[in-house]
């Protein structure tokens, strides 16, 4: 644990003030993000991500891959496939021994994978544009290391590989 207590620049009540006012700005930023392939390809951000890993992934998916790299629970990955069978984004195939069922792209949703990507690029130009590469590098490694060391304090979430029963992590 770090501790710069000496070199306090500013109090703690300060700290979370700022960080209560970043949370309101950036999740309002957040929203709004994430609603963008909703407004313009009628799919939400995490049904983009989904279709996206299956377009760039180097080995096939199947729903228990899904799950597991996008960290949701299986009936959540269910429910998300089913909404992109439904709005024919992809299709099941099948691996080698034909009882695994994998995912695959269809034309549409291979069309809608590249424009939002391309859109995607775009956006991530702009920004270390505006920002520079150096300063995103760190924003993301200062976002790691800040994962890392936060607890769950209010008992709410799982930490990694927990399970949250009556507000106690087993």
């Amino acid at each position: 644990m770090k501790s710069d207590d000496q070199n306090n620049i500013v109090s703690l009540e300060i700290m979370m003030t700022e960080f209560q006012r970043s949370y309101l700005f950036q999740r309002k930023f957040l929203r709004a993000y994430a609603e963008a392939p909703k407004k313009k390809f009628g799919i939400t951000f995490d049904e983009y991500l989904i279709i996206h890993d299956i377009a760039s992934s180097p080995v096939s998916l199947n729903s228990t891959n899904l799950a597991t790299r996008h960290q949701v629970s299986k009936p959540a990955m269910t429910r998300l496939i089913k909404g992109l069978i439904q709005k024919r984004l992809i299709v099941a195939g099948s691996d080698e021994d034909k009882r695994n069922k994998i995912w695959q792209l269809t034309a549409k949703g291979t069309e809608i994978d590249k424009s939002f990507t391309e859109q995607e690029l775009r956006n991530v130009k702009f920004w270390r544009d505006q920002v520079g590469s150096r300063k995103i590098q760190e924003f993301f490694s200062f976002l790691d290391e800040f994962q890392n060391a936060v607890k769950d304090t209010h008992g709410y979430f799982p930490v990694e590989g927990g399970k949250i029963t009556n507000g106690k992590e087993e």
